[in-house]
């Protein structure tokens, strides 16, 4: 019920969200306990990053990618 609601309150808000059955839910996050999965709010325009992997890709990135000298 909590899923629900909070899909509604943000679909009505303008956010791009879906709500994903428990084997769409594992399909996207096969880590994820199985007995345990019912479901999930999918948010596709929001990501996570790991901090320090991603400092150092975006400098290898834009070193190699746009010339940029990083000291």
């Amino acid at each position: 019920e909590l899923a629900n609601e909070l899909f509604d309150r943000r679909r009505a808000q303008g956010y791009a969200v879906e709500l994903l059955t428990a084997a769409q839910t594992l399909e996207k996050q096969p880590l994820l306990r199985p007995d345990y999965v019912r479901g999930a709010l999918w948010f596709p325009e929001e990501y996570s990053v790991e901090p320090d992997q991603f400092i150092h890709r975006l400098i290898r990135y834009v070193v190699d990618a746009h010339g940029v000298t990083y000291r």
